[in-house]
């Protein structure tokens, strides 16, 4: 009897654990492209989520005749308890955007294979505007481009020849219809910074609808560049990684 009640025991034990692994919700669920279920909102329209060197977030709002990127920044993913691999378990995800009029702070959860955004947004302005909050629910957008894969330069190529004509070649993406490119210079707005990382904008950005460009870079010294595919509605992939090249000369 003690051996049959045991049994018992040790097997509602292992469903448990069973069906607890079955709903742990993993990071990769979170990773992904998403859209707004309300095509018509007016606030975020848009997220990509993605684990490049750490989680990044994407945000997209509404804006005319194109979304407006907020930027990439740094996520946190927070399980149960200290002890939690939030790569297996992850129960919430938060950001927080820091604009020039306002601080948006975010948290994301799933719920039944859809996004939940709850934001909260505080105006530093002085405009007197009420803070408030809001909530949207957003779903996977299949339709979404893929990030171009990069050819050359490859990574931390160091160029010596003058003048610095350099070209840059990417893998076709299929729907897109051109690219966006970014070309970014270190010590060119700030010493020993990146431009993009000083204005949030880089040395150089242009669109193509070749799979290549060719520029002049300025100076002996580091740069940078990444691209991102475009389809014919607007729609963008996300932003490839940036790869490092050098001058000499």
């Amino acid at each position: 009897m003690k051996k049959t009640i045991f049994q018992i025991k040790f097997a509602i034990l292992f469903v448990t654990v069973f069906s607890l692994s079955l709903n742990a919700t993993t990071l990769s669920q979170f990773t992904g492209n998403w859209k707004n279920v309300r095509s018509n909102s007016r606030g975020i329209t848009k997220i990509i989520l993605s684990k490049h060197r750490g989680l990044k977030i994407q945000v997209f709002g509404s804006c005319s005749p194109r979304d407006c990127d907020w930027g990439t920044q740094e996520a946190f993913a927070y399980g149960n308890s200290v002890s939690s691999n939030t790569n297996r378990h992850t129960k919430v995800i938060t950001t927080t955007y820091k604009k020039s009029f306002s601080i948006t702070q975010m948290t994301l959860k799933l719920r039944k294979n859809r996004l939940i955004v709850e934001t909260f947004t505080r105006f530093i302005d002085g405009s007197r505007r009420s803070n408030y909050s809001s909530v949207n629910t957003f779903i996977r957008d299949r339709a979404n481009l893929r990030t171009p894969i990069l050819i050359s330069p490859k990574n931390n190529t160091v160029f010596n020849n003058f003048p610095r004509k350099t070209t840059l070649r990417w893998k076709r993406v299929k729907g897109a219809v051109e690219y966006g490119v970014e070309i970014d210079c270190l010590n060119c707005c700030k010493s020993g910074k990146w431009c993009f990382d000083v204005n949030r904008k880089a040395w150089k950005s242009t669109k193509t609808k070749n799979r290549s460009f060719t520029f002049n870079y300025v100076g002996a010294q580091s740069g940078r560049w990444r691209v991102w595919a475009i389809a014919k509605d607007g729609k963008k992939s996300p932003k490839s990684r940036w790869r490092k090249f050098r001058y000499t000369r």
